[in-house]
């Protein structure tokens, strides 16, 4: 079940971070971008989710309750649309299936086939009926090897819900644990989102932040839970990182946590928090960021890009803006080719696209339109080989020739 996090992540960041705009068109500047190889049409207001499942199918759910549907990410055709099935998350599973979870009856969920959109089977049981079923699932924190680790919560107990982590293996459709955890640790309006503090999976622990309105504490706190059993493994506290920080926070394997303070960037150690390596850079860190092995692609608040090297904080490159489209231009999306030749920045006005061995720029895609905020290229939220799929605001979909 991999690769959730690029694709899902970029579009909750876009629909965040871009504001609705009247309907804009591409134009090409010096260095412009290819031609698409197709273009599409969102179904609806936009798109809520997407997901890539095994490189060539695009699964995607549109916005304003217009249903799920999927393309072909090579030729851009639509395989199929359901309108029965309103999803606020996707998450890939085995066999070319992805799971999910609906926006219209909070707490179900669904099996679907990720090439023909056939329904395997709705999930109900944490959907709240009552008494006997009081639960009612609020989202997925996030998923391994088959096993989505839910939070659901019990709104019948009091003012306050009591909340519940869960694990739930896909295969057989059976609960593995549950604990409880404290009410308002964790977001639930927002699903989980990369490079952002909330749930995250690193290896056999996922991490809870202390993220949720009704959390407390100046400074980034994480739990440790163990994703076999549910028990909790450890907690710490990480003075120097504020708990409700703008920029980017990113837990990874071999222990380390990447996070964007005022004017650096840091790699500390997750068991005690001392810091490894800092980088200087302008402002902040945008939570948009890519990795490949052992390198950290992201962007500051003066849209410099930087390529660092997570083992030891070196920057292996940086690439300032020459040309903005505007000032006020902030990073909404980093993503890699299929390749890892090419890096897309997605800014609130452009996509430019840079060589990963020097940052050198390849290309740059803007957009012309009517209204104040109408210059937003998109995001490129997710790509294959040979495929680069950009998204925009105006629900327009294509896919561009990479590498």
């Amino acid at each position: 079940m991999a690769g959730l996090a690029v694709g899902t992540a970029a579009v909750a960041t876009w629909r965040t971070v871009s504001p609705p705009r009247r309907a804009s068109v591409p134009r090409t500047v010096p260095g412009a971008a290819p031609a698409p190889l197709w273009r599409r049409k969102t179904p609806g207001d936009g798109l809520q989710a997407l997901t890539l499942v095994g490189e060539r199918t695009l699964v995607m759910a549109a916005g304003a309750g217009a249903g799920t549907f999927a393309l072909d990410v090579r030729s851009g055709r639509q395989l199929w649309r359901r309108d029965d099935v309103l999803t606020g998350q996707l998450l890939p599973a085995a066999r070319g299936r992805v799971v999910a979870t609906s926006s219209g009856d909070q707490g179900v969920f669904s099996l679907l086939s990720a090439r023909e959109g056939a329904v395997k089977w709705h999930e109900r049981k944490y959907l709240s009926t009552g008494p006997d079923q009081p639960l009612t699932m609020a989202l997925v924190a996030g998923h391994r090897a088959g096993v989505l680790f839910l939070v659901a919560e019990d709104v019948s107990a009091s003012e306050k819900p009591d909340t519940f982590l869960l694990a739930y293996r896909v295969r057989d459709r059976k609960e593995l644990w549950r604990r409880r955890l404290p009410s308002g640790l964790i977001e639930t309006l927002e699903p989980p989102q990369e490079g952002v503090a909330g749930p995250a999976v690193v290896g056999s622990t996922l991490l809870l932040a202390n993220a949720g309105l009704l959390a407390t504490g100046d400074h980034l706190v994480y739990r440790a839970i163990d994703v076999r059993d549910g028990r909790e493994k450890w907690k710490r506290t990480y003075d120097g990182i504020p708990r409700r920080a703008a920029g980017l926070l990113l837990p990874l394997p071999g222990g380390l946590l990447v996070a964007a303070v005022d004017d650096a960037l840091l790699g500390v150690n997750l068991a005690d928090g001392a810091e490894r390596w800092r980088v200087p850079v302008s402002g902040t860190v945008a939570t948009g960021a890519a990795r490949r092995g052992h390198l950290l692609y992201a962007a500051d608040s003066a849209l410099t890009t930087y390529a660092v090297d997570l083992r030891d904080g070196s920057v292996r490159w940086r690439r300032k803006d020459n040309g903005a489209a505007d000032e006020d231009s902030s990073v909404s999306a980093m993503t890699l080719s299929a390749s890892g030749r090419t890096l897309f920045r997605s800014s609130s006005t452009e996509i430019d696209a840079f060589d990963t061995r020097d940052g050198s720029p390849r290309w740059r895609l803007a957009t012309v339109g009517e209204g104040e905020l109408a210059a937003n290229a998109g995001v490129v939220p997710v790509s294959a080989p040979g495929v680069a799929v950009v998204v925009n605001d105006s629900g327009g979909i294509y896919g561009l020739p990479v590498d």
